[in-house]
């Protein structure tokens, strides 16, 4: 079996790229969804979606396989997400109030739904001077996506808006290794489905407050739910001499007809079969793997997740730097926006090997090391 499951590397950086696609878009002022290509490139909802999928993946995998402790585990976790987080957050607050002034200086602030996405700018950017210090609390505790907007207005979109699902990746984190210790037995599996599904319903009808989008976990939990049951159910069905091809067009098909949220479990559905039954198909197999595990691929792949985080603040500051210099038209936006993409994969690289990376080191010596790490040697692991 592959362990490292390389193929859902490129998957996230294909996600990622279709998130920054779309909020370019969105700043271009191309936000109605006139027809199925522009609908499909401004639901970034659904690429993230997939990322929760992925999350429930790959987690039950790393604890299925480690057996970690908890504390080694969650403090690995913390080194994984919070350097490059704290870093982009730190841009997001500086880049809020010009970006809030670009929307509501925009030449094109008239086109059909340009009015809710300023809006939201203007109240992301009032809700962070107002209460800026408990924003900085909630962000620093990578909580703010559970924080009820009657508590705190916007606490999931400040500092940096694509941080929301960063704060629900973290809330998955602390919970993750409780999942998988239920899902060891039928009566934890039960106890576990009737304590999320309670949730689930309680935290839709507003019991808890109200959020912006899913940033609070128990909203998102079917999704980590599929991710991990595929992990779970994968060493069984890989020895299963399916065709890959059939098996992906059903699994496509029945997320299409018989679910609501159809895209993001179509396209997981899809993949998953090739992610299993890959080697069964001489022909679509190979290409599969020519498409998700190319070298190029696979490093951007790595860095998804700072590209996740960078390209906003990379494609608010070339937005800025247009208006000031020479103006901008639709279609000028729009191209400068797609151009800020390959900029920010580029600096998502740097931020990977000279951020990611080392704090990821520091995370595996704190908890490896048998021996106290001291402030030398954390000096020398830093960037």
């Amino acid at each position: 079996m592959n362990q490292r499951f390389n193929e859902i590397v490129g998957l996230r950086f294909y996600l990622a790229v279709w998130v920054a696609i779309g909020h370019g878009m969105q700043l271009a002022g191309y936000i109605h969804r006139s027809n199925p290509i522009t609908s499909f490139l401004l639901n970034g909802e659904d690429a993230v979606a997939v990322f929760m999928i992925i999350s429930g993946f790959v987690i039950a995998h790393l604890l299925t396989t480690s057996r970690e402790a908890y504390v080694p585990y969650i403090v690995r976790r913390f080194f994984r997400l919070y350097p490059a987080f704290v870093l982009c957050s730190l841009l997001g607050y500086f880049l809020i109030e010009p970006w809030a002034q670009l929307t509501a200086a925009s030449p094109w602030s008239n086109v059909k739904g340009w009015t809710a996405y300023a809006d939201a700018i203007q109240g992301i950017a009032t809700s962070q001077r107002e209460h800026l210090a408990a924003h900085l609390v909630a962000h620093a505790t990578m909580l703010h996506g559970m924080i009820p907007r009657e508590v705190l207005p916007y606490a999931a979109r400040t500092l940096l808006p694509a941080a929301w699902s960063i704060s629900l990746e973290w809330q998955f984190y602390l919970v993750a290794p409780f999942i998988l210790l239920a899902c060891r037995s039928s009566k934890g599996v039960t106890i576990l489905t009737v304590t999320a599904a309670a949730l689930y319903v309680l935290a839709w009808k507003g019991v808890f407050g109200h959020f912006l989008g899913l940033s609070f976990i128990a909203m998102a939990s079917p999704y980590f739910a599929i991710g991990i049951a595929s992990r779970l159910a994968f060493p069984k069905l890989v020895t299963l001499p399916v065709p890959p091809l059939p098996a992906a067009i059903l699994a496509v098909s029945t997320a299409v007809f018989l679910t609501k949220a159809s895209l993001p479990l179509a396209i997981w559905g899809g993949f998953y079969c090739y992610l299993l039954w890959q080697q069964n198909d001489r022909v679509t197999g190979p290409l599969f793997r020519l498409a998700s595990t190319p070298k190029p691929l696979f490093y951007l792949g790595e860095a998804s997740y700072s590209l996740y985080l960078i390209h906003r603040p990379v494609q608010v500051v070339m937005a800025i730097a247009l208006v000031g210099g020479v103006g901008a038209t639709q279609r000028g936006m729009l191209a400068v926006q797609l151009v800020a993409i390959p900029v920010a994969a580029l600096l998502s690289l740097l931020l990977f090997f000279g951020v990611e990376k080392p704090f990821m080191r520091l995370g595996k010596q704190l908890t490896s090391s048998r021996k106290p790490v001291t402030p030398a040697e954390i000096a020398a692991t830093a960037p």
